[in-house]
């Protein structure tokens, strides 16, 4: 009984690991997205520096959720939300410190 519950104990813990490295690497697929998206918003940013424009807008911002939650992939609605909307705050933290110097 004890090999048993060993063996399960084992192959529980090698699945774990299995899954655990798929996490990592779709964790780090996510954070070069999230670079490659900030690098767009900084080529934003610019644009509306030298014209003039204001780089916060709601309307945009607004789209940015809505598209978001129009198609979750069966996900909690709420969920991609929280995601997004945490996504924007940082995002809008960081270019304005980039662009504050």
């Amino acid at each position: 009984m004890k090999t048993t519950l060993f063996n399960d104990i084992a192959n529980y813990d090698n699945e774990i690991q299995t899954l655990r490295t798929q996490i990592n690497l779709i964790d780090d697929k996510i954070v070069e997205l999230l670079k490659e998206r900030l690098t767009l918003v900084y080529q934003v940013r610019e644009i509306k520096k030298i014209e003039g424009m204001p780089f916060f807008c709601p309307n945009r911002e607004e789209v940015i959720l809505a598209n978001a939650t129009t198609n979750t992939k069966g996900l909690e609605k709420e969920y991609i939300q929280d995601i997004y909307q945490t996504l924007i705050e940082a995002t809008r933290k960081v270019a304005d410190q980039k662009f504050s110097n």
